[in-house]
């Protein structure tokens, strides 16, 4: 989730047999927070955190991460994010939540909200040089072949619905396959992926086919759903 000025995100990760929701309270910034447009801690920071907090809970089984970020340049934007690691086959995300604050206290800029379906993980490969174009000698190594799909459900915020989705991503190619859609049922956003590993290396001759690959892969990662509200 990316933010322009304050950011509070409150996490829950429950076990699927445990429908218990939990709710955290925002925080309100200070003015001093509001003002801020560097931090003497962080010399030329882009993005510093205001308050990170971790919370366990073994007996109940879940997890809550709360954040509160202070974008302080423009490229603080696209640092501005909060991650989110869990184990697929043990844990579910029911609840997300987060609030944008400008620095003259103004809670929303309009009336649209923008989330991105793919909250957790990654698919994408990082092959020194290919990427840049680099000739390739050897082949690529993929691991071995396998199938790999997620399926998430977020809730939308109360009077929201979907205005806008990401294109769905349908590749197939001859060592691997991806493909991802995302589309709203009732107040929820539904997204779902496949990815196919076919081969265990891709020739070198076919690094461009590779860059095709990841390069989808990456833009659907990135991919923003817009919410309007009613």
């Amino acid at each position: 989730m990316r933010i322009s000025s304050c950011l509070r995100s409150a996490v829950m990760l429950f076990a699927a047999s445990l429908p218990i929701v939990l709710r955290a309270q925002f925080q309100e910034p200070t003015s001093e927070e509001l003002k801020m447009t560097s931090d003497p801690a962080a010399p030329g920071a882009a993005a510093v955190y205001l308050y990170y907090e971790e919370i366990d809970n073994d007996p109940l089984h879940y997890q809550s991460i709360y954040a509160r970020i202070k974008v302080l340049t423009d490229k603080g934007k696209d640092l501005a994010t909060v991650d989110l690691p869990y184990l697929r086959s043990e844990y579910k995300i029911t609840n997300i939540s987060g609030r944008t604050i400008h620095p003259d206290g103004t809670r929303q800029a309009g009336p649209l909200l923008l989330v991105r379906p793919r909250v957790l993980g990654s698919d994408a490969r990082d092959v020194p040089g290919v990427m840049d174009g680099e000739a390739r000698m050897y082949p690529i190594e993929l691991g071995h072949p396998g199938v790999w799909t997620d399926s998430y459900d977020i809730r939308l915020p109360a009077g929201y619905t979907l205005d806008e989705a990401p294109d769905p991503v349908n590749l197939d190619l001859p060592f691997a396959s991806y493909s991802s859609t995302v589309a709203a049922k009732g107040d929820v956003l539904h997204f779902e992926r496949e990815y196919v590993v076919k081969q265990v290396d891709v020739p070198a001759a076919q690094a461009a086919t590779f860059r095709e690959l990841e390069d989808a892969i990456i833009d659907d990662e990135k991919g923003m759903a817009v919410l309007k509200k009613q």
